[in-house]
């Protein structure tokens, strides 16, 4: 069970990044960033993990290896 929604939680976090992306192609500058972010109320995580999850579904392949390799 644990492993099922660990499987869950990163699909989750891969798809909050994608999403973001995709507000971030249309909104490049930050500060319309953020108020795309907010009035989508997708500011529920701190920059800091918006970030991460940006860059991990930016870069899935990359993800899963450095997550295989290092599985702490």
């Amino acid at each position: 069970m644990v492993a099922t929604g660990e499987l869950f939680a990163m699909k989750g976090w891969l798809e909050y990044g994608a999403a973001l992306n995709e507000g971030r192609k249309e909104f490049p500058g930050d500060l319309e960033f953020g108020q795309w972010v907010a009035e989508c109320q997708l500011d529920t995580a701190d920059r800091h993990d918006r970030t991460a999850a940006m860059w991990a579904a930016e870069n899935r392949l990359t993800f899963r290896r450095m997550r295989i390799s290092n599985p702490n």
